[in-house]
């Protein structure tokens, strides 16, 4: 099983390949503010945020509710797991030119 971390840094090499994109990495914890997902980016002018798990990893209510924001809010939030890596790539590539 793929960590966390590892599979993260393959999105962010990943996240480094499209054009016109902008990305970081948020940092959790003690004083940084909870349920915020794990990469925060735009591509092509759209706001994106990943949130990164193992493939055993679950989300948290907090979590959920952000992601529900970020989606109602007009933006991608998107739910990471290694097993969907190729589907992950193919829709960022999709956002990058804006099919979707």
């Amino acid at each position: 099983m793929e960590k966390e971390k590892n599979f993260e840094n393959r999105i962010r090499a990943f996240f480094r390949t499209l054009p016109n994109e902008w990305h970081l990495k948020h940092w959790g914890g003690g004083y940084a503010k909870a349920g915020i997902p794990d990469l925060i980016g735009c591509i092509n002018g759209k706001f994106v945020a990943i949130e990164v798990k193992a493939s055993d990893g679950k989300l948290s209510p907090l979590q959920i509710r952000t992601i529900n924001k970020i989606d109602s809010a007009g933006g991608y939030a998107i739910v990471a797991y290694p097993e969907q890596f190729d589907e992950l790539k193919k829709n960022l590539l999709s956002i990058s030119k804006r099919e979707i």
